[in-house]
């Protein structure tokens, strides 16, 4: 049986559906704050932008690929060679070398999805999140 414990029970809009537009401009937000604390060396608040980008590219691809979008409830859907690089945008350990590593695997996802829903916005964002990648990952990563 079902209960409120506090309040009174009223019915649940349903989650508003996910917009690419707007999960490519948060994208490169998260990937710029994260570069910055990058450079001054915060690595907590680093890793929590890395983390929020990687969200972003779980919901873009469950977005393309039909998956439920709210709460990442679609990302154990996702294809297995998408899902290794989703993996590599993890965060392993609080160092430098770490933190560059995993937001240059978070935005080679995150272009990866932009390239497949609108090439021509991921065409002008590319130089910018290029730029945050760090020299030698000029390359998107491929699903």
């Amino acid at each position: 049986m079902d209960r409120t414990v506090f309040g009174q029970a009223r019915p649940l809009d349903p989650f508003p559906a996910a917009d690419p537009d707007t999960l490519a401009g948060l994208s490169w937000h998260h990937a710029r704050h994260a570069y910055v604390c990058i450079e001054r060396g915060r690595w907590w608040q680093a890793e929590h932008w890395i983390s929020g980008l990687r969200d972003h590219a779980i919901t873009l691809a469950c977005l393309r690929l039909g998956q439920p979008t709210a709460y990442a409830k679609g990302a154990h859907r996702l294809p297995g060679g998408l899902a290794a690089a989703l993996e590599t945008a993890l965060v392993r350990a609080l160092s430098e070398a770490e933190l560059r590593r995993a937001l240059a695997a978070a935005i080679g996802v995150v272009t990866s999805e932009l390239q497949h829903c609108d090439p021509p916005l991921a065409a002008r964002l590319q130089p910018m999140l290029t730029e945050l990648r760090g020299p030698g990952t000029a390359s998107g990563t491929s699903c």
